[in-house]
């Protein structure tokens, strides 16, 4: 059996951050992009969101709102990457 020692992205912070059960689920999901080692882009959210754009792109606005989040936008896509807790808002 494999175990891995890798640390999880995911601060239980999050939990206690007033959020609504959209938004921990939408920085859920960015954590475990991030963790597999990819990078965190709205395409591949929306791939695995099970909510509706507009719900998915309400809650990424308020994770960045709290400075959860970063977003980074080109032609083509927005990419985001998992700010450290000690920068959040909340």
């Amino acid at each position: 059996m494999n175990h891995s020692n890798h640390a999880t992205t995911m601060d239980r912070a999050i939990f206690n951050a007033g959020l609504s059960v959209e938004t921990v689920s939408a920085y859920l999901l960015c954590c475990s992009l991030a963790d597999l080692g990819n990078t965190i882009t709205f395409a591949d959210l929306a791939e695995i969101w099970t909510g509706d754009t507009p719900s998915l792109e309400k809650s990424l606005a308020e994770l960045e709102n709290k400075q959860i989040i970063e977003s980074r936008k080109t032609d083509l896509n927005v990419s985001y990457s998992l700010k450290d807790p000690k920068q959040w808002r909340i």
